[in-house]
């Protein structure tokens, strides 16, 4: 399993309630290792049910790559939000142009 670094904000603000802890409106989110929390680099830790994930015994160690390779997908998903409401048609221009 794998901890989830950031912890909404104990009295959530709109985007901590609707999930969107990275979204964070007033800034009192915690963070494992970065702000207000011990890291996840120890030996033993502890941490809320809801915190964690499971991973698939077949990752092995690559499961480390999970909390990064999630701010990716975060960033992605975002980009694809915003491209929704937006009018735009990408096409391939012929190298001849």
């Amino acid at each position: 399993m794998v901890g989830i670094v950031r912890r909404p904000d104990p009295e959530p603000c709109p985007a901590c309630a609707a999930g969107e802890w990275d979204m964070c409106r007033n800034g009192r989110y915690t963070e494992h290792g970065i702000r207000g929390l011990h890291g996840f680099a120890r030996e033993r830790w502890r941490t809320e049910p809801d915190a964690v994930v499971r991973l698939s015994p077949s990752l092995g160690r690559l499961g480390v790559l999970l909390e990064p390779t999630t701010i990716v997908a975060k960033a992605w998903e975002q980009v694809e939000r915003i491209g929704k409401r937006a009018f735009w048609q990408p096409c391939r221009r012929s190298s001849s142009m």
